[in-house]
């Protein structure tokens, strides 16, 4: 048996038309949605590491920027109007956006039981790696490691701050913009 590389030009049989499918399986990368969310606490800078160390060409990850002007990386719950809500992370009421960075890092405890945390409780609970991340942090882990970065701007503000501190990293080339707010996209472009 023939193992395939990456590089290779895998052909597939389409049963219902007989036709042949042509792939070049190099330009396939895996993304590390908000890290490696199976292994460590998602969104966090642990968790990205991981994704990095198993083999993902790039993480995803979202980002707010706080009240004190710090971006941080943080998914939450909630809605386009009322975005990184706290009830379900944190069992508190809120959102990241009431919050400064240094309060989001020393007074937010995640909720090692909430179902959407695919690692489970125990990489949580005493867990020092569980805390929200600046984004420069994760960036500045994603720069050493090679990782590209696909960057969801999801809180009002972030684009010009976002587009700043990639600009001053020297990581352009090594980020990647979404958002589902269709005028932060176009003040990206």
């Amino acid at each position: 048996t023939h193992t395939h590389t990456h590089a290779e030009t895998i052909r597939l049989q389409n049963i219902d038309s007989k036709s042949e499918l042509t792939h070049n399986f190099q330009s396939i990368q895996v993304v590390g949605h908000r890290g490696s969310l199976y292994h460590e606490l998602e969104n966090t800078r642990r968790g990205f590491q991981v994704a990095s160390e198993i083999g993902c060409d790039a993480i995803e990850l979202d980002v707010f920027l706080l009240k004190c002007g710090s971006l941080v990386v943080f998914h939450g719950g909630g809605d386009d109007a009322s975005p990184g809500r706290l009830d379900d992370y944190f069992n508190i009421e809120g959102s990241i956006l009431d919050y400064t960075a240094d309060e989001a890092q020393s007074n937010l405890v995640f909720n090692p039981y909430f179902a959407e945390f695919g690692c489970g409780p125990d990489k949580i609970k005493n867990n020092d790696d569980a805390y929200i991340p600046l984004l420069e942090e994760v960036l500045l882990d994603a720069k050493e490691s090679g990782v590209l970065v696909k960057i969801e701007l999801k809180g009002p503000g972030t684009v010009q701050p976002v587009i700043e501190l990639v600009d001053r990293l020297d990581m352009v080339d090594q980020c990647y913009f979404s958002s589902f707010d269709h005028e932060r996209i176009a003040l990206v472009r």
